[in-house]
């Protein structure tokens, strides 16, 4: 039992350090239409499964809230903590929502543990308005040195970009230290014959998509462009000793060729990123890793796509999953009172005082772990009727 409040005890901790940074601000990731490949016949598909994650903050609370969803509906657990509650919601797919507000204070002190510190060792967390002062002392010192050389913030808003890569290699170093300003002369060379590999290698077109117009990139390199290009990087293994990639690859008996596309919209909101590297060892066999991110649809969904496969095109391993960065609105799951409507837990005297919530919490994950193992199966059961019926 003191091991599940010691972790109760850190999400605490944890979420309550993030509660002014994540005042205000809400953020979401959704991830849906997950499929793992781990053999040519060893396929787990997850289409039609959503999850969603979400961290918000407010003066009174903190927290994130998960919800994962198919066609029965969503399955979600917020996790909060207040001033003085380490709060826990959990809703099943009919709606039934099960609540638990932990006491912290209490609790530790029934069980006789000491209780952290949550504020600095000064004993007061920065205010409002120290945060405002330290910004406002780190904006000064920017606009000194802006004007120790001779500049002001609305100089560098109407500088071109070659006058602001010039502006920051002098704000970042001198040839002297050249890694920071680029400037390397050795770094300058490598990095100039790099580009002009690549742009030898480069077609560039206009595509139209679904009525959407891109700028595309098509490089194609064969193994001696491949190895040309790797040779512009040499790594130091000490002193003036560098190891020569297309050396070491020849003895290894592989050669590599690489395929790739780029496409962006003109009106910048889409993106088709494909890259294909193909590494033929001496007895004539391919393996090909598929990189793929494409972001042309209009659904504010990006799809990522990664698999080595074989020769024969077929999977050996692969991932696809869909990502998007919804917009939140207001962050209403998190609680305003943690104790209304929710078990309280303000003392324990044994393990049986936290049995409603470990049976609460084995069963949501009991339902978590059905819904996604319902939806693989209905995926694999779908599939193999496709196949009897081609």
């Amino acid at each position: 039992m003191k091991k599940l409040l010691a972790i109760a005890l850190c999400l605490m901790l944890l979420l309550s350090g993030c509660t002014y940074a994540a005042d205000g601000v809400n953020t979401a990731l959704q991830l849906r239409d997950l499929t793992l490949i781990t053999g040519p016949d060893n396929i787990t598909d997850l289409s039609g499964l959503s999850l969603t994650v979400e961290s918000a903050g407010t003066e009174d609370a903190a927290g994130f809230r998960l919800t994962l969803e198919d066609d029965n509906g969503p399955l979600s657990a917020v996790l909060a903590v207040t001033e003085e509650y380490l709060y826990l919601s959990l809703t099943d797919a009919d709606g039934t929502q099960t609540a638990y507000a932990l006491d912290m204070a209490n609790v530790v002190q029934s069980l006789d543990l000491p209780l952290p510190e949550t504020a600095p060792a000064d004993g007061d967390a920065m205010t409002d308005e120290d945060w405002e002062a330290a910004l406002a002392e780190m904006q000064a010192a920017w606009e000194q040195q802006l004007a120790d050389m001779g500049l002001t913030e609305e100089d560098l808003e109407n500088m071109s970009d070659q006058e602001l890569e010039e502006f920051f290699a002098q704000v970042y170093g001198s040839d002297e230290d050249s890694a920071l300003a680029g400037e390397d002369p050795e770094q300058a060379a490598a990095l100039e014959q790099a580009e002009q590999i690549i742009a030898r290698c480069t077609q560039e077109s206009q595509e139209e998509l679904d009525g959407v117009t891109y700028d595309v990139s098509t490089i194609t390199m064969s193994s001696d462009d491949v190895y040309e290009l790797l040779d512009t990087l040499p790594i130091a293994v000490g002193g003036d000793e560098h190891i020569v990639l297309s050396d070491a690859l020849d003895e290894l008996g592989v050669t590599i060729s690489l395929d790739a596309v780029t496409a962006v919209s003109q009106d910048g909101e889409h993106l088709l990123v494909s890259l294909t590297p193909v590494i033929t060892n001496t007895e004539g066999d391919s393996y090909s890793l598929n990189f793929l991110l494409d972001g042309t649809g209009d659904d504010g969904f990006t799809t990522l796509i990664l698999a080595l496969t074989d020769s024969d095109e077929q999977p050996l391993v692969g991932i696809r999953v869909s990502f998007a960065a919804p917009e939140t609105e207001d962050a209403d799951w998190l609680p305003k009172d943690p104790t209304e409507g929710a078990t309280v837990i303000d003392h324990l005297e044994s393990e049986e005082d936290l049995q409603p919530l470990t049976d609460d919490l084995a069963d949501f994950f009991g339902q978590l772990s059905g819904k996604v193992f319902g939806v693989a199966m209905g995926n694999s059961l779908i599939s193999a009727l496709d196949d009897a019926f081609d």
